[in-house]
């Protein structure tokens, strides 16, 4: 049955769970089907459980049929089991980015060090391929739970748990990317939170739920200031300005095209059903 349902993409062999991938993307998907397996050891030893997942690593046409996520680019899951991942870099990578002059001059230099391209531009690839590793502690804590989208006793607790299950492993395992896994998130808090319009604990229980996920609105979310930003698809959202006064008011949906995006503990996480 699963064979016939993913009977359009390729399977790739020789690791712990199924991995299928988009034909012409085998290249991309390897290197990001060896780390998830990297992950998928260390979480299993690292917690004592043995999770059963799948990954689905796709390009935008495949994105289309087998994700739950609208905006291609966003790592996460669709079920108790199936981890979902771009395997091409997309365009939404180098969109929610923040603007540079808005930024500290200092702040600004380290992401175009770390994330800038040869082409001058910036974008957080390096970043969101991490992330999906967040989205593969929410299949660990679901199956444990026996629960899609498990959030008890409280949201940010679960939200807490993915972001310190991620950093871990990097810090473990692939420590030379910690840059890449803390630097965006850096940036996000750089901007302040003066502009938020959410901040209390009380507000990410209330906010940041179903009717959220089932989507109707983009919303912000920092979880390590436990600060929550509600954003409706039509309003402008403001950055704050920098000391030097430079600042001006923005569209969230141009500056971003995201229905949902998430600063969880300072890393941007994110994901369908309760990323």
């Amino acid at each position: 049955m699963t064979a016939d349902k993913y009977s359009t993409l390729n399977e790739l062999t020789g690791y712990s769970f199924p991995i299928y991938v988009s034909p012409g993307i085998e290249s991309r998907a390897q290197a990001i089907a060896s780390r998830c397996e990297r992950a998928y050891r260390f979480f299993n030893k690292t917690l004592n459980r043995n999770t059963e997942i799948r990954a689905l690593i796709l390009a935008p046409e495949h994105w289309i049929k087998f994700a739950s996520y609208p905006i291609f680019g966003m790592p996460h899951y669709v079920d108790m089991r199936t981890l979902v991942v771009a395997g091409q870099e997309s365009e939404m990578w180098g969109m929610i980015v923040p603007p540079m002059e808005y930024l500290p001059p200092d702040m600004a230099q380290t992401l175009r060090k770390v994330y800038g391209k040869a082409d001058g531009s910036v974008n957080v690839a390096s970043f969101m391929d991490l992330l999906a590793l967040h989205e593969m502690l929410h299949l660990f804590i679901n199956q444990a739970t026996d629960t899609v989208d498990f959030h008890l006793p409280r949201r940010w607790l679960v939200e807490l748990f993915c972001n310190l299950g991620l950093h871990a492993y990097v810090a473990a395992v692939e420590p030379a990317q910690m840059e890449h896994l803390t630097t965006f998130p850096q940036a996000i808090v750089a901007l302040g939170y003066a502009h938020l319009s959410h901040r209390q604990l009380a507000d990410f229980e209330l906010k940041v739920g179903a009717n959220a996920v089932l989507g109707a609105e983009p919303y912000l979310r920092i979880n390590g200031a436990f600060e929550t930003r509600l954003l409706d698809r039509n309003r402008v959202a403001s950055y704050p300005k920098r000391a030097d006064g430079v600042g001006s008011r923005l569209s969230c949906l141009e500056r971003s095209r995201l229905c949902r995006v998430e600063i969880g503990h300072g890393y941007f996480s994110a994901g369908h059903g309760g990323a």
